[in-house]
Order: structure tokens, then C-alpha cells, then sequence
């Protein structure tokens, strides 16, 4: 019951009235069929027809309206693009996810109603990636130098793993065929049915490289216009070796070559590897013939395969990482490229720890790093060579003679470095003067190895040369003199000279024996003789030391 007309200001007079209606009670009664079905029935006077509602006034009528907003959704085609992309068709969806990549994006939204009027919007997306890869580097790794040599060429394996969520900094964006001639789909007459079906059509994509360090899919979206509105009107996508990859999307238009099919799929990066040949992947359209099947989108003439309109294309995208090494430690370098596609990269590289640092970036620059140690080790040990060598000691007892390595090495050697020789003994002194020791001479390297040699060394006292001065006559001054080094401490030499007469048989001249003893207080003591050769008749007696 929704109410009841209003009574007029006399017979025959015309009334209006307004019901507002639930909305709920609408939405129950179109559900069914779309129809609202509403009934009047006449207000009978019991025992009084005259009261009632009688044909007295002749072309009696009752008119209704009913008003109210609708959604317009199912009267417009909508329709969208991506950055000036083909336009894919909306249908029954009131939200579109979209897979876009980093970078600005224009989404174009599009509608028309019945009678062709159309209307666009644009809005822009802005995607921004963030997060830097994550590089998984290689253990530590042990080699040993080469015999005679300090520095090896190391193959360092390409194999670590990166975490990305995005696209590396190597990418692979290609569609194929170019050009939608080139995408043209050819037909074929089947003589049971008398209609032209779609032929198998080839999606070839060259310069394709492996996918080695991430494990992100590969992306493979399939454009196909045409025949693709009904059942059936479909192409089944296949990888080589028979993979199947899935079916074209069927357009819901009711009109066949009036919208673009556009179809996405993921692709395993393992079963992709495997379909690389020669740099090139093939993939395979197999049109769903049969009943009707997809037909040219234009009737053809005899001998015609092409309509000129109807085509398929693929675009195919992925990504992977390129990487730059550096190394610190033993070897040091500044970034250095890693070729593409090797499995393992020489570097020459010093004995010793060197720390590797691998870099990569992303598609939109954000970069990663990691570091491991490549230990270079050198087991080679030097080669000591060893040299005699003589020793003069010092006189007074006071200073230790160092015998040090550059006096008894002779061109010891190592495939590196000699870091470090020494001498045991490292020092002798007056004491042991007059004898002969062995000397053993140490060489090492910076790695640790080392070898030994003997040398013999003699160990001379200091040589005392005393001289002396005097005047031609006879009463002159006979000045003695001792060529000893400066001792630090006062008083560390004193000496003694003892004179001796020796004539001359031929001559006649008398010489004087001289003869010095050296006493040095702390150790060591020398004696030398001196001859003085005088040619006096009288000598004094007495000296004065």
C-alpha cells in the first residue's frame, strides 16, 4: 500500500499527487526484470454505486511518473591508456589495477555513450623506487701465488645473488613485430566451413640475455586486434618446446575489431633461460579455429591472406644486474666494469688480504654494495744469500760493533718482499778480537715466510798507527802521537812508551825503538811499536810521557 489519491473540487476534476518511494523498494522490484509494476484499484462505496468511481465523464485516465538518479555506467563505454598506449576496454568494473614501472605515467581515462559523444581525463602517476638492491657477495676466497711471482691473475666467480624489487640497471624492453603491419595476422580459407581462419603467427625476440642474479619473472604482455569478442576467439600463447603460456582475453564488445585485447602473463626466469637460443626467443600464436573462429575483421578477396586491420604483437620485459668491482687491502683499484654474460672475472690481484667491493644500481639509481676478502697467499719462502765479511772493533771497550745484515747479504731474494733481516749475532766487541764467528743472517718476507744462511766473519782489532813529529836540531821536541777515536768517558786510554837504541851497522845512525802500550781501562789493551829514527850522537835518556 502506497497511499491513496486525493478527492477533487468537484466531478471530473483532475488531481496530482507525489509517493516517495524507498529506494530499497525500487532496487527489490527492478531486480528481477528491470519492470515496477504498480496497481490502482477504485474505491467501491458499499450500497451507494452513485459514490463510487463511475464512467460519467468520459476519457478518464490515470498518468504516473516515476523519477529517480540512475548509475549511467552500463549505458557509456569506458575505456582507458598508459602513457598514450592502446585504448583497453573497461567492462563491468568499477576499479583497473595497474602494473606500472618507476618513472612519471599518464593514465588516460576515456567514455562514450550511445550516440558516439566522447570525453577523456588524464591523471598522472608518479612511481618512485626507493630501495637499493641488496647484493648476496661471495664467501671469502683462498688461492696460493704462483711459484716466483707476488701478484696472480684471480678468477673471481659471477655468481652471487641480488634482491630487487624493482628493475636492475640492465633491462630488456621489446615488442615485436614492430609495427602492427608487421604484427599482421594472415588467413587461411577452410574449405569445410568456406570461412578464412587465422594462421599461426611467430613473435620473435632477438638480443635476449640470460637472467642470472635476481629471481623476478619475465613479463610477456600479448596485444592481439580483431576477431576477439565471442567464445572461443582466442589465440593459445605457447614458449618454445610446446610451453604453454596461457590464451588471449576475449573482448566483451558485441561488436568483433572494435577493441584491443590485451593479455599479461609471467614467465618463470628459469623456464625462460632455457628457451634462449642464438640471443633469440620464439614464441608461438595458435589461433582457436573452428565453428567460427577468429575471421578477418574485412571480408577478403581471392588470393588475399591479410585484412590490413587484425594483428598480434608481443612485448616482452625483464631486468638483471651489471656490476662494477673495486678492490682495498694488498690491491688497490677504483671501480672497474664486469663484462656481461662471463662466468668468472680475472683480476690481478698483490699476496696478501685484498677486500673486493661489488656494486650494482637500479633501474632508478639506487645502488647497492657488498665486500668480500680474496686471501692471496704466498708460501714461497726468500732466499737468503750470505757473504763473509771483516769486522774492525772499536778499541775501548765502551761501545758494542753492530754486525748488521747489509754486511754479510749477498742479494738474498724474495718472489714479493724482503720485509725484514737480521743478524744473530747482531753484535760483537773488543773482547773477541782476533777470532772467527758465524754469523747467521735471517731474511723474511711480509708474508711470514723466511730462510736463513751463515756467513763467517773475522773479527780485527782497531789498528793502532802511533806517528811522530820532531825538529831538525839537536835540542828539538820528539812529539809522540796514538790515532785513537774519542772515548766518551775521560781517562779510558792510557799509555805507555818504552825506547829502545838500535845502531845502524852501515851507518852509523842510531834509531830509537818506540814502543806504545795502549791500556784502555775497561777492556782491551794494544801494543805497537814505533821506530824513531834520530841521527843524533846523544840521545836524552829520559822521556817524558
Amino acid at each position: 500500500m502506497l497511499g491513496t489519491t486525493t478527492v477533487g473540487a468537484g466531478q471530473c476534476a483532475t488531481t496530482e499527487m507525489t509517493i516517495l518511494l524507498p529506494i530499497n523498494k525500487i532496487e527489490t522490484w527492478i531486480a528481477n526484470d528491470g519492470y515496477i509494476d504498480l496497481k490502482f484499484v477504485p474505491n467501491m462505496v458499499a450500497g451507494s454505486p452513485v459514490l463510487s468511481i463511475n464512467n460519467i465523464c468520459g476519457g478518464s485516465k490515470i498518468e504516473v511518473s516515476i523519477t529517480y538518479e540512475t548509475d549511467i555506467s552500463n549505458a557509456v563505454k569506458k575505456s582507458y591508456s598508459i602513457d598514450g598506449g592502446p585504448s583497453i576496454l573497461l567492462t563491468g568494473r568499477d576499479s583497473v589495477d595497474f602494473r606500472l614501472g618507476t618513472g612519471t605515467h599518464t593514465i588516460t581515462f576515456f567514455a562514450e555513450d550511445c550516440a558516439t559523444n566522447k570525453s577523456s581525463c588524464a591523471i598522472q602517476v608518479d612511481v618512485k623506487d626507493k630501495t637499493s638492491p641488496i647484493i648476496a657477495c661471495p664467501s671469502k676466497i683462498s688461492t696460493v701465488l704462483s711459484k716466483g711471482v707476488c701478484m696472480d691473475t684471480i678468477p673471481i666467480p659471477i655468481n652471487f645473488q641480488v634482491t630487487e624489487y624493482c628493475a636492475g640497471n640492465r633491462t630488456y624492453n621489446q615488442i615485436s613485430p614492430a609495427s602492427n603491419e608487421a604484427g599482421g595476422i594472415s588467413f587461411a580459407l577452410n574449405a569445410n566451413t568456406n570461412l578464412y581462419e587465422a594462421r599461426n603467427k611467430q613473435i620473435v625476440f632477438s638480443n635476449v640475455f640470460p637472467i642470472r642474479f635476481v629471481t623476478n619473472p619475465v613479463y610477456l604482455e600479448i596485444q592481439f586486434f580483431g576477431d576477439n569478442n565471442e567464445a572461443g576467439e582466442y589465440f593459445e600463447i605457447l614458449g618454445p618446446g610446446g610451453y604453454v603460456i596461457g590464451n588471449t582475453a576475449i573482448q566483451s564488445e558485441n561488436v568483433s575489431c572494435s577493441a584491443l585485447s590485451v593479455t599479461r602473463f609471467e614467465i618463470p626466469f628459469q623456464v625462460f633461460n632455457t628457451w634462449i637460443a642464438n640471443k633469440t626467443v620464439t614464441i608461438l600464436a595458435v589461433p582457436k579455429n573452428g565453428n567460427d573462429g577468429i575471421n578477418p575483421c574485412k571480408p577478403l578477396a581471392n588470393g588475399q591472406t591479410i585484412d590490413n586491420t587484425s594483428y598480434i604483437k608481443g612485448i616482452l620485459r625483464y631486468s638483471d644486474h651489471s656490476f662494477t668491482i673495486s678492490s682495498s687491502g694488498a690491491t688497490v683499484f677504483a671501480n672497474q666494469n664486469i663484462l656481461n654474460d662471463i662466468v668468472t672475472h680475472p683480476i690481478v690481484l698483490n699476496g696478501g688480504t685484498n677486500i673486493l667491493t661489488l656494486t650494482t644500481t637500479d633501474l632508478a639509481g639506487n645502488t647497492g654494495t657488498c665486500t668480500f676478502e680474496v686471501e692471496v697467499l704466498d708460501l714461497e719462502a726468500p732466499i737468503a744469500k750470505c757473504k763473509n765479511a771483516v769486522v774492525n772493533l772499536e778499541p775501548t771497550g765502551l761501545v758494542n760493533i753492530a754486525i748488521t745484515p747489509e754486511m754479510i747479504n749477498n742479494g738474498s731474494q724474495d718472489n714479493c718482499q724482503i720485509t725484514t733481516m737480521k743478524t744473530i749475532p747482531s753484535e760483537v766487541n773488543c773482547s773477541q778480537a782476533n777470532t772467527d764467528i758465524e754469523v747467521q743472517l735471517i731474511v723474511e718476507d711480509k708474508h711470514g715466510n723466511a730462510d736463513t744462511c751463515i756467513s763467517l766473519v773475522k773479527l780485527k782489532p782497531y789498528e793502532i798507527k802511533p806517528t811522530y813529529t820532531s825538529g831538525l836540531c839537536s835540542n828539538d821536541t820528539l812529539k809522540l802521537f796514538a790515532n785513537l777515536p774519542t772515548a766518551s768517558i775521560p781517562g779510558t786510554y792510557s799509555f805507555r812508551w818504552d825506547d829502545q837504541v838500535i845502531l845502524s851497522s852501515l851507518q852509523k845512525i842510531p834509531r830509537y825503538q818506540m814502543q806504545m802500550k795502549v791500556i784502555m781501562v775497561y777492556m782491551c789493551s794494544r801494543f805497537l811499536g814505533l821506530m824513531v829514527v834520530y841521527p843524533w850522537v846523544q840521545f836524552l835518556s829520559t822521556l817524558n810521557h
